[in-house]
């Protein structure tokens, strides 16, 4: 089964479409609300980043944890310069893509090494390296998951479980929906593949990672090219 939070942005959306053809699905969602049509399909209101809503959760859901493939893709990225970046963006975006994380991980891992099976894939991104000016926030966060996976998949190594990282790069639906025309032009430009990448190599990765034991503590980039 996958568990995956932010299932309401268009990545997400994407992932639910092809992942519930086979297994269950179960996303979150925080602000837009999305109706199931599917008996493999399921959504959950949840706040990511309290940790009482995420054991609650995972409680409401106990019945169908078996086999369990976390997918943490939830994220947000709060754009300003540093000099002056208000320090209330700073910690809702360090809470949503670092701390929800967390916490999301802490709660399935009990399920995971009962069964002695588990996968923990984070989606990080390709702003973590290049260093984009006017995004702080998020390259922190994004780059501090590749502490936190290679040390996760240390520790869960001999339960059974995998932890690996996506290194994600522009893709055509997601947070890029807001790019403006002329911006999403010139990083076009500058991926060496010249376009944006489409969310079924994301889902090829995920069922490599579901399907490969010998596959843990490292990133798999799907970016173009870029650095």
């Amino acid at each position: 089964m996958y568990i995956v939070t932010g299932a309401s942005g268009g990545i997400g959306r994407m992932l639910a479409k092809e992942l519930s053809k086979t297994e269950l699905f179960i996303g979150t969602y925080f602000t837009h609300k999305i109706e199931s049509d599917s008996d493999r399909l399921k959504y959950y209101p949840l706040d990511l980043t309290d940790e009482k809503s995420v054991e609650r959760f995972i409680l409401d859901i106990k019945p169908y944890l078996s086999k369990i493939i976390l997918i943490n893709l939830a994220g947000i990225s709060i754009d300003g310069l540093t000099i002056n970046y208000d320090i209330k963006d700073w910690d809702r975006t360090m809470a949503v893509n670092l701390r929800a994380i967390f916490l999301m991980s802490k709660a399935v891992l009990p399920y995971m090494f009962e069964e002695k099976w588990g996968r923990i894939i984070n989606i990080s991104s390709c702003v973590a390296f290049l260093g984009v000016p006017g995004t702080i926030a998020y390259a922190a966060s994004k780059s501090a998951l590749f502490g936190f996976t290679r040390t996760l998949a240390k520790e869960c190594a001999r339960h059974g479980v995998t932890v690996n990282n996506l290194q994600l790069g522009y893709f055509n639906v997601g947070l890029t929906k807001s790019i403006p025309g002329d911006v999403r032009n010139k990083i076009e430009g500058s991926i060496p593949l010249k376009r944006f990448g489409d969310v079924k190599d994301i889902i090829q990765a995920i069922y490599y990672i579901r399907d490969s034991d010998y596959l843990t503590g490292t990133e798999i980039q799907i970016n173009g090219g870029l650095p």
